[in-house]
């Protein structure tokens, strides 16, 4: 507890030096999600290895987390966050995860602390998921573990089909990238996010939480409408293309050990979207989290960790 304290002093007064004017007078909701970002990179690293790994154009940046107790058999995990979001988000599951295997935590770029080269608006989904089969190849070992979140999902399948012999197993947590019936099915998911409307952020905050106290709400928008409003964001929705998402003939040539681990609350996702991955996925491992939403490693962290332990243990018994 005093090392936390410590560490959320350091960031508050880092952020303050940083901002000296905001800081002063800017609400709380303005520095809440700056001051939970920062301190959550600061306790993943303890413990951890800060890294920054060159992928082609691409400098990423990495948190590298070597197991206490490693297991014979266990193989490395890699967690992937969603759109607008970054590593910190498994602040609360990465160190229970890296127990008994190494633990592996990026920032995609153009997110947290991973910059995009010049001239790059945003990385396009086939970037990302070379992206992430030369971090397997090259720095993690393969076969690995894949957990993703939202677009990290989206990404793990993709890696999946692309080269499956990078990966032992993929944990799909509320994933994106379902092509259902094209691109009018996400016209309306892509007009919730990259706005300037303050009504259209706080219904696309509420729908991501499955049980969100108003205090909460207060506070998180204004981050998670910078978030969403971010260049990188807005140039990645901008440019969505159908091509992009995965039809369920893709989906049924999965042959990844797959579990399927959603936030029944979600209503950020298009509807429809949990039972097709369901439905076309063969052999998939279902595991339904009934009182979380579209982030259950922030909103049920114990669910999360219950749910990918059972799974890591039936892949690798």
């Amino acid at each position: 507890m005093i090392r936390i304290i410590k560490l959320l002093q350091h960031t508050l007064r880092r952020e303050t030096l940083r901002h000296p004017v905001s800081a002063a007078v800017t609400p709380l909701t303005h520095m809440a999600m700056p001051l939970a970002e920062g301190l959550g990179r600061r306790l993943l690293c303890v413990g951890g290895r800060k890294r920054t790994l060159h992928v082609g154009r691409f400098a990423v940046a990495a948190v590298h987390i070597p197991a206490r107790a490693p297991r014979p058999g266990t193989a490395p995990l890699v967690l992937v966050h969603g759109l607008g979001d970054s590593m910190a988000t498994w602040l609360l599951v990465a160190a229970p995860l890296a127990q008994d295997r190494a633990v592996w935590l990026i920032d995609l770029p153009g997110y947290g602390h991973s910059p995009l080269p010049a001239n790059c608006a945003c990385a396009t989904i086939a970037e990302m998921r070379d992206l992430l089969g030369t971090i397997v190849r090259e720095h993690v070992g393969a076969p690995a573990l894949l957990a993703g979140n939202s677009m990290g999902g989206w990404l793990a399948v993709l890696l999946a089909l692309h080269e499956p012999a990078l990966l032992r197993g993929i944990g799909l947590i509320n994933p994106g990238g379902a092509l259902l019936d094209g691109r009018s099915s996400w016209e309306p998911f892509l007009a919730s996010v990259a706005v300037d409307d303050p009504a259209v952020i706080a219904r696309t905050v509420a729908s991501i939480f499955g049980r969100y106290p108003r205090p909460v709400h207060y506070l998180v928008r204004p981050g998670l409408a910078a978030s969403f409003g971010s260049p990188t964001v807005r140039n990645f929705v901008a440019r969505a293309d159908e091509a992009d998402f995965i039809p369920a003939s893709e989906l049924a040539r999965v042959i990844t050990p797959t579990a399927l681990i959603w936030g029944s609350r979600d209503r950020f996702l298009p509807a429809g979207s949990f039972e097709y991955f369901r439905d076309y996925i063969p052999r998939v491992q279902l595991y339904p989290i009934r009182t979380s939403g579209h982030l259950p490693q922030r909103e049920t962290p114990g669910a999360l960790l219950h749910a990918l332990r059972d799974f890591f243990r039936r892949v690798e018994d």
